[in-house]
């Protein structure tokens, strides 16, 4: 799991809402106390354990792109090429693993086999597994 999560928008702290205050999330993490939360900085510094794999990730906004519906309809047969390679290396398809950002990794110009390798490094699940 990566260190940060690309959002479109960022969610309020959870722990200033409780007093009435909207202040934008910077990560989304386990605190202290063992509950997850969305956490401003402060609160996330005072409370949060970390970042990383079972700890939080960092909320980075991403820039607002416009889809381009035939990008989109070439996405889908990229996506289709990546789970032909998920299904031959390990069995299972990007659907059956942690989601990942495809679409990121796509639009930056990854090949397919790239992109399941992608799917496959952010995978808590299939590092259980190991290689």
């Amino acid at each position: 799991m990566s260190d940060k999560v690309r959002v479109a928008s960022l969610p309020n702290c959870d722990l200033c809402a409780q007093n009435g205050v909207q202040t934008p999330a910077w990560a989304d993490g386990r605190t202290l106390m063992g509950q997850w939360a969305n956490m401003c900085k402060i609160h996330f510094a005072t409370y949060g354990v970390g970042l990383g794999t079972g700890r939080g990730q960092q909320l980075v906004l991403a820039e607002a792109k416009p889809v381009d519906i035939l990008k989109v309809d070439t996405y889908e047969a990229w996506m289709r090429k990546v789970n032909r390679v998920l299904a031959g290396r390990v069995g299972l398809t990007a659907d059956d693993l942690e989601d990942f950002d495809s679409w990121s990794c796509y639009d930056s110009g990854m090949t397919p086999e790239e992109g399941a390798e992608e799917c496959l490094s952010n995978s808590d699940t299939y590092s259980m597994w190991g290689e």
